[in-house]
This record gives structure tokens, C-alpha cells and sequence, in this order.
């Protein structure tokens, strides 16, 4: 990686609460042997930054040719 990462997390996941914010669902990964250790990380943004974070992602897997269908999605209902 190009830069030291705060965390390294696998399996990602997603939810929303319909209006306010995305929320990103994670396991932390063990840094030394790169697995997960199964501990949950959530994260939460506006849907704004979500959808650029999406755009980012559109972007990066044209330049790069990642191919394949994305998997389900965690549906959470809201709180």
C-alpha cells in the first residue's frame, strides 16, 4: 500500500438509515499476518460522501480492469 493504513479491515459491508448517513461494516484484520481477527469495525458518512466514495470506486475499477459482480449487500433496517 502507498501509505500506512489506521487500521486494515475484510469483509465489508454496508447499511443505511434512509436518509442520513451510509453505514460501512467491517472486521478489523490482524496487521502481522493478515487475517481477520473477527472483531466488528463500523464507520458511518452522509450519503453525499457515499456516493463520491462510490464514484472513486467506479473510477479506480475502470483504470484498473477489476472485473466480477459485486456481492449482496447487508440490509439493515433502520433504528
Amino acid at each position: 500500500m502507498a501509505q500506512r493504513p489506521d487500521m486494515v479491515v475484510c469483509n465489508p459491508n454496508a447499511s443505511s438509515d434512509r436518509g442520513k448517513a451510509v453505514f460501512f461494516h467491517f472486521e478489523i484484520v490482524n496487521p502481522a499476518t493478515l487475517e481477520s481477527t473477527g472483531k466488528p469495525h463500523n464507520i458511518a458518512m452522509p450519503h453525499a460522501d457515499a456516493k463520491r466514495l462510490l464514484g472513486i470506486l467506479e473510477e479506480m475499477s475502470k483504470q484498473y480492469g477489476w472485473v466480477g459482480k459485486a456481492p449482496e449487500v447487508l440490509r439493515v433496517p433502520p433504528n
